[in-house]
């Protein structure tokens, strides 16, 4: 089950064609005038890892947060379809379409494979301690019974999370690494918003979510960003910690998608489609303001915001 190249295939083929910039009158700002502190520019920092079409295989660029500075990262064979950042903003953990995992050097290049005893894995993401790896994988012979699984890269040690019919995916980790929101679409029904702790105990459905929500994501600061059908398309949609709706983000036809928030919670990058064609975009949150951040006509997406990493008198340092 290729859910992660899957659904956005969807989405894009029915996203139509050339999109408008709405007006600034049509924006909703990402958060409330109290929580815009620091000074201007700081939530730009970091570096942001995405998905680009590359010699006709997806795969993975790293770039600055403002979209500068992009440089290949990944060069092997096939579709690369999932990211995620160690802590220390030098290496990547890559997930690819045939359903294996990598780690991806990015001062040498070197990609190396990673083997945790299962294959056929998506979605796979690391937790913000670079401890643990949590990921959608089919249970039965067919494609909607994935069930959620997490597994700690020191020793092997192997957590099933969900034990329902139907399909869980998409995994999005708490900012203290101690519980994953994820979507759960049981057969011919839409998905919903649930949230597991990284025990396999206590897991419950965010009732009062949006319609159809995919590829959640969480702040430092517990919001919650997800796609979700507005108007007819997808639009990116701000959730406090249990999942109501604070404020729809994006008003422009077409996809909005595949949101990341900066390490500090200040900004978001996501993949759209309202230039016309699939980029990689950046809301800043102290000003509102929109931002293509990946080359026109070269499709992009899927970033993922990681850490910045400086060069001081020879040494790396990590900023956070």
């Amino acid at each position: 089950m290729r859910i992660a190249v899957g659904i956005l295939i969807v989405l894009v083929v029915t996203a139509g064609a050339a999109f408008a910039e709405p007006p600034a009158s049509a924006r909703i700002p990402l958060f409330t005038s109290g929580e815009r502190v620091g000074v201007r520019g700081e939530a730009l920092s970091g570096q942001i890892a995405h998905l680009r079409l590359t010699d006709g295989a997806w795969q993975v660029w790293v770039m600055r947060a403002d979209g500068t500075d992009a440089r290949q990262a990944t060069r092997s064979p096939g579709d690369k379809v999932r990211i995620s950042w160690f802590p220390d903003g030098r290496r990547l953990l890559v997930n690819t379409l045939d359903g294996r995992l990598w780690t991806v050097d990015l001062t040498s290049g070197t990609e190396k494979p990673v083997d945790i005893g299962l294959a056929g894995m998506t979605d796979a993401r690391l937790s913000p301690d670079g401890q643990w790896v949590a990921f959608s994988l089919a249970t039965l012979d067919r494609g909607d019974s994935n069930d959620l699984f997490a597994v700690r890269l020191s020793d092997g040690l192997r957590r099933k999370l969900t034990h329902d019919p139907g399909l869980e995916h998409s995994p999005a980790w708490s900012p203290d690494g101690q519980r994953l929101l994820y979507i759960a679409k049981a057969r011919n029904q839409a998905g919903h918003l649930w949230e597991v702790r990284l025990d396999g105990r206590e897991s419950r459905q965010f009732v009062h979510g949006p319609p159809h929500p995919y590829e959640p994501a969480v702040s430092v600061r517990g919001r919650i960003a997800v796609s979700s059908i507005q108007d007819g398309d997808y639009e990116l949609v701000l959730l406090d910690s249990e999942g109501r709706a604070e404020r729809r983000l994006t008003r422009s036809p077409g996809l909005d998608a595949e949101p990341s928030f900066s390490l500090d919670g200040r900004s978001l990058a996501f993949a759209s489609t309202r230039s016309g064609h699939l980029a990689v975009w950046r809301m800043n949150g102290e000003d509102e303001e929109l931002a293509r951040l990946t080359p026109e006509g070269i499709p992009c997406r899927l970033p993922v915001w990681g850490p910045a990493v400086s060069r001081k008198e020879g040494e790396e340092t990590v900023k956070r």
